[in-house]
């Protein structure tokens, strides 16, 4: 009987204590980042007869602010902002040794004359060559490429034998402007598995501007097709105390666009949203 007795209260105040435990200590919430409509950056886009997305992100007030969050989630080639990832590999693998790395030009036309020549790895990025990193991917080669990708999880790259000098540029390889973002705020924190050494090399060559407002870390791209042209602007602004990442994608609406008003574009109206919202 009393042993009865005893088991009941036993199990009675393990009962008492797993309730207490549970409501003293209730599941943690899942923490989503604050998400904001800014109807002035579809009023830039307006002006310039393009479409898109311009999309920031406040780290300290951990925000999403954009014109439309529906165009953020929708997928394009990476074009020239691939130079981010495929300047990390070829760091990473040693084939490219520093920021003052040469590759040499082999004396062929290109398609810019700024390209005809021999350039460092901060010129060949700054001057978005082509032929430089179509150079470098070949090298890097397909299981290493994708080796590397896989690791800096940078998905949705469509590399193959075929295609390893172009993949970024044409084809099915794609990526969003959020993904842009939360890529660019791993490399900003230090969060990717890379050396001291390239993250300081990145730090470097991806300089775009200065000023008393902070420093712009940044890469553009345009991806030219059949199904017509689009523009990347992504990086990040470093105030001192702040990141505030940004991932523009731009699309002509009218003929009336040329292809140079949309290069310009790309900087001009990603730089305005960010005065707008006195950032920079």
């Amino acid at each position: 009987m009393w042993n009865m007795v005893h088991r009941i209260i036993h199990l009675t105040m393990l009962a008492c204590l797993l309730y207490s435990c549970q409501s003293t200590n209730p599941p943690s919430q899942s923490k989503f980042s604050e998400k904001t409509i800014d109807h002035s950056f579809q009023e830039l886009l307006d002006s310039t007869s393009l479409a898109g997305c311009i999309l920031l992100y406040d780290e300290a007030q951990d925000r999403y602010i954009s014109n439309s969050f529906l165009e953020a989630e929708k997928y394009y080639l990476p074009a020239s902002t691939f130079k981010i990832p495929n300047s990390i590999i070829g760091l990473e693998t040693g084939i490219v040794k520093d920021k003052d790395h040469i590759f040499k030009w082999n004396g062929e036309d290109h398609f810019l004359d700024s390209w005809e020549e021999d350039m460092n790895l901060r010129e060949a990025f700054q001057r978005s060559c082509v032929p430089c990193y179509q150079e470098l991917a070949r090298t890097v080669g397909v299981d290493t490429m994708r080796h590397y990708l896989k690791k800096m999880d940078y998905k949705s790259m469509d590399v193959h034998e075929d295609n390893i000098d172009a993949f970024w540029l044409v084809g099915e390889s794609k990526i969003n402007a959020m993904e842009q973002i939360k890529f660019l705020k791993r490399l900003a924190n230090e969060k990717l598995p890379i050396s001291k050494h390239t993250f300081n090399t990145m730090m470097d060559i991806m300089i775009a501007e200065q000023n008393a407002k902070g420093t712009i870390r940044a890469k553009t791209g345009l991806s030219v097709g059949e199904k017509g042209d689009t523009g990347w602007y992504v990086g990040w602004l470093d105030n001192g105390t702040n990141n505030i990442y940004f991932a523009t994608l731009l699309k002509p609406i009218g003929l009336e666009v040329t292809r140079q008003d949309l290069m310009k574009a790309r900087k001009t109206l990603t730089y305005q949203a960010l005065k707008n919202l006195d950032y920079y």
